[in-house]
């Protein structure tokens, strides 16, 4: 081939990678402003005593009654405990609040980086809602808070909904620190870059290139993927979830190896045995811990896809029972 004519060809193809090069650029320019644009939308923003909170609320805001908090999970935020909203098929007489906890999106970490002190704000949330009573679901890293909230304020938390919860210290997960010494988090240390080229950038291309990573020997694989592609989109933008995500490992961290939690309330437990995100001996623990609890296992499913249709049916039956 001659020498000419290899040199044209590399120069077309520079050319069509520079073109392709820009064109993801400016697809990835103008979704960041629209996809944060949307996000803002999609919530309010409450003044409390303990701080600004973002919250979503879902269904009907009139009712006096059936409330429902759920706490997302880990990253996430208001719009991750959105999509379990979902998942969860709620009725329009449910009122739903679905806060973006304590360093994610919008809700600032000096809020209430503990769990302590995010159960406190989620208190003062209700009562700027002007919400007594309700009960609360806590999904993974969310259980630690929602944990708090029923042992603190039994007064106001109807209902106990752990789903996959990771509640003690757990050394088979990696975590910032693993001492559990009183040191605060600092947020500072955090790297938190909102620069064009920053981990904005790098999320929304990995997108188009990850898969889930399920165990072997799940029932609902279909479902399992089809709720990966949905969280996959609340992972985007991880500048404006990075403190809340460093701030639950640091969290994490610290949880007590055998924690003693004096909680009275009705407790719904949720977990797989598969599930590799949080291992199943935290609901085990739990179950034993709590006096009014019952663990409802669901066999053969991964983290994602343990909201089966039978697990669903037995978080119905328990809010029933709240409500009679």
């Amino acid at each position: 081939m001659p020498e000419s004519l290899i040199k044209k060809i590399l120069l077309v193809l520079v050319i069509l990678i520079g073109c392709t090069l820009i064109s993801v650029l400016i697809i990835y320019s103008n979704w960041r402003i629209e996809f944060a644009a949307q996000l803002e939308s999609g919530s309010e923003l409450a003044q409390t005593d303990k701080g600004v909170i973002e919250y979503a609320s879902i269904g009907d805001k009139a009712t006096e009654k059936n409330h429902l908090f759920i706490l997302h999970d880990t990253p996430g935020g208001y719009d991750s405990g959105r999509i379990l909203s979902e998942w969860l098929e709620l009725d329009e007489q449910t009122h739903t609040i679905v806060p973006s906890r304590p360093g994610f999106l919008r809700t600032p970490i000096e809020v209430g980086a503990t769990p302590r002190e995010a159960a406190e704000a989620m208190i003062a949330l209700m009562d700027k809602l002007g919400i007594e009573h309700t009960t609360v679901l806590g999904w993974g890293g969310g259980a630690a808070t929602a944990l708090e909230m029923a042992q603190r304020y039994p007064a106001r938390i109807e209902g106990l909904v752990l789903l996959s919860p990771r509640a003690m210290f757990d050394d088979r997960y990696p975590a910032k620190s693993a001492s559990l010494d009183s040191t605060p988090f600092d947020s500072t240390t955090v790297k938190v870059s909102t620069d064009f080229w920053g981990p904005d950038l790098s999320s929304f291309i990995s997108n188009y290139l990850s898969s889930g990573d399920f165990p072997q020997g799940i029932n609902n694989l279909a479902l399992a993927e089809q709720r990966f592609e949905q969280l996959n989109v609340t992972a985007q933008l991880p500048s404006s979830r990075a403190i809340g995500t460093e701030n639950d490992q640091w969290q994490f961290a610290r949880l007590a190896k055998d924690p003693q939690y004096k909680i009275t309330i009705p407790t719904l437990i949720i977990h797989s045995p598969l599930d590799q995100t949080v291992s199943f001996e935290h609901a085990q623990y739990l179950s034993k811990t709590i006096k009014q609890a019952q663990l409802y296992r669901v066999e053969n499913e991964s983290h994602l896809s343990t909201m089966n249709a039978q697990a669903v049916g037995r978080f119905h039956t328990f809010l029933e029972r709240l409500r009679k």
